[in-house]
């Protein structure tokens, strides 16, 4: 599932799905695979292996500071209407010759159960600054669960910095 990391996504929807916009257009980006956590006590938790981060570079559709780690169901094949801004965004995170593809995913709308506190996400990047990555949260940040779909949430506060870079602050 690497590839996912190169693609942008449309929204698929189970059940209890938080709603989204209609159109095709989306702010949503996959920022990495091979997701796990540094729980507060040490302890590593890893993410099943087809789990992708997932952020609304926008806004728009989720708060843009809280980060899903959602399951990648495979791609549709299908071209996607992306807003000038976010393909910018995209194509500076990627490459400049990123090839931006459309993802099915699911977002659940809850509940979300916190299940504690973590110091640090892991996570793998593909595009211009490939590579296994490490961001540190000092104090920790909140991680929460939803058991259907099986998904997780990483709540930053609303001051958060993510960029080309990644996770910037905190």
């Amino acid at each position: 599932m690497a590839r996912c990391a190169f693609r942008s996504f449309d929204l698929t929807f189970q059940g209890d799905a938080r709603s989204m916009s209609k159109d095709k257009s989306t702010g949503l980006i996959i920022k990495g695979d091979e997701v796990s956590f540094v729980r507060a006590d040490g302890e590593e938790y890893f993410c099943p292996p087809t789990f992708v981060i997932l952020h609304d570079v926008t806004g728009k559709d989720l708060r843009r500071c809280d980060f899903y780690i959602v399951k990648a169901q495979g791609g549709t094949g299908e071209d996607m209407t992306v807003p000038e801004s976010v393909y910018d965004t995209a194509i500076a995170y990627f490459a400049n010759d990123a090839e931006l593809k459309e993802i099915l995913v699911d977002i659940p709308g809850g509940p979300w159960n916190r299940i504690g506190e973590v110091n640090a996400i892991r996570y793998r990047r593909k595009g211009k600054h490939a590579g296994d990555y490490e961001h540190p949260y000092d104090p920790p940040v909140v991680l929460y669960r939803c058991e259907r779909p099986h998904a997780y949430r990483l709540r930053l506060p609303d001051s958060c910095v993510v960029d080309e870079r990644g996770f910037v602050s905190p």
